[in-house]
């Protein structure tokens, strides 16, 4: 699968001394994504310079319930900051997955096309630990 070579990406590898850029592997491109996602979840508006908007709404804003209605409206935030700040992934769709082992963190199942000249389905797992951050998994 060919995919964009992000800027810091290009860098690095020019840095180690190669004459020519060779597009990431399928694995850099969904550890990149993954990384990323994480990143953007666990954000919150206000908290970067550049876009103010960046992240996920304050969790507090789903007022902490947890009933199928809270949850709805999460994976509706969920889905919308990713359409928003993540272009690799077209089409996202975000469902709450149950964990009866722990009740201190909620699993999503994420899913969408990643793009690039083979697009192609992924399936990952976001988990919400009761620290609020989120973590983005393969």
């Amino acid at each position: 699968m060919a995919a964009r070579v992000r800027l810091l990406e290009r860098i690095r590898l020019l840095a180690k001394g190669p004459t020519k850029v060779e597009p990431p592997r399928e694995e850099a491109v969904v550890k990149s994504l993954t990384d990323h996602l994480s990143a953007l979840l666990s954000s919150r508006p206000l908290n970067s310079i550049s876009a103010e908007s960046f992240g996920l709404p304050d969790l507090l804003a789903f007022g902490g319930e947890v009933g199928p209605e809270g949850l709805r409206d999460l994976e509706k935030a969920l889905t919308e900051t990713i359409k928003k700040y993540e272009p690799r992934l077209k089409d996202p769709k975000v469902t709450c997955l149950p964990q009866p082992e722990d009740l201190t963190r909620l699993a999503f199942a994420l899913e969408g096309v990643l793009g690039g000249d083979g697009p192609q389905e992924i399936f990952l797992t976001a988990y919400l630990g009761a620290d609020g951050q989120i973590r983005v998994v393969r």
